[in-house]
């Protein structure tokens, strides 16, 4: 995943990667889960895991 020219994540990017780390939860890949986690934390994303799924916003 690639930072578009504002030095941010694309709203598509970081959907794509929530969509990764859902997928490696599900596989119980956890440390790829928490990696993906971490790199969208280490952009300012903050991800919110609830019942009816994750959201995001930056931070």
């Amino acid at each position: 995943f690639q930072a578009d020219t504002g030095g941010e994540l694309s709203a598509d990017d970081i959907e794509a990667m929530i969509q990764a780390r859902k997928d490696a939860r599900k596989n119980k890949n956890f440390d790829e889960a928490d990696r993906i986690r971490d790199e969208l934390a280490g952009n300012g994303i903050i991800l919110d895991d609830t019942r009816e799924g994750t959201t995001w916003r930056r931070g």
